[in-house]
């Protein structure tokens, strides 16, 4: 009887260690940004925003860049029901559960003045986050891309540049594939081969016969 009431028990432990498993796993956020464009010189502005959000009491993430291409001027707390702090990475934190989803923070950069035409990401990344129960956030990120310069207009250029070639290409293969249709070039040799010999027999015939 004992081990029977032991055994129950054990089961009960399991599957509530499962179920607080489970529940663990459902929290997560998610956050994104909208592609920016922009030419050299430009002062941009990347918004991060929370698509969507479980809750969490504590986040902090970093954002990394190429510093040669954009420098960041400063971040703009979009998230005004938490605390915000700003530095190599960024803290919001509450002591409520924050379940609201839209902007999160601005962060504003400065694009060189020598900046290559390119794609550039801003890769923000998830250093920790928690609820006040101590469970963990998951997140997902969608990194914000950086397009500076007419990377568009190039790709056009090289895809009509290469269109323009191909239709070349085909219209070169066609006329060679049309010209037997009109008389390959033996053909045409031979016959003017035979019209030239047929002539020149009729030349001699004649001044035969004259003399």
């Amino acid at each position: 009887m004992k081990k029977l009431i032991y055994a129950v028990f054990v089961c009960i432990i399991l599957i509530l260690g499962l179920s607080f498993t489970s529940t663990a796993n459902d929290n997560s956020i998610t956050i994104s940004a909208d592609p920016i464009q922009c030419y050299q010189g430009d002062e941009i502005e990347v918004c991060l925003n929370l698509t969507e959000n479980s809750g969490f009491n504590t986040l902090l993430l970093s954002v990394e860049y190429d510093e040669d291409i954009m420098t960041l001027l400063g971040a703009d707390n979009k998230a005004t029901a938490l605390n915000f702090t700003s530095g190599y990475s960024f803290l919001w934190d509450s002591a409520e559960v924050f379940t609201d989803t839209g902007a999160l923070v601005v962060l504003k950069f400065k694009i060189a003045e020598n900046a290559p035409n390119g794609i550039y990401d801003v890769d923000v990344k998830l250093i920790e986050s928690y609820t006040d129960a101590e469970f963990e956030v998951a997140a997902n990120i969608i990194d914000p891309k950086v397009t500076v310069g007419d990377c568009q207009t190039q790709t056009e250029d090289t895809d009509m540049t290469q269109n323009t070639e191909t239709e070349t290409q085909n219209t070169i293969t066609e006329i060679e594939r049309e010209e037997p249709k009109h008389g390959c070039r033996s053909v045409l040799s031979s016959g003017c081969a035979i019209v030239g010999i047929t002539a020149l027999s009729t030349v001699f015939v004649f001044k035969k016969k004259k003399y």
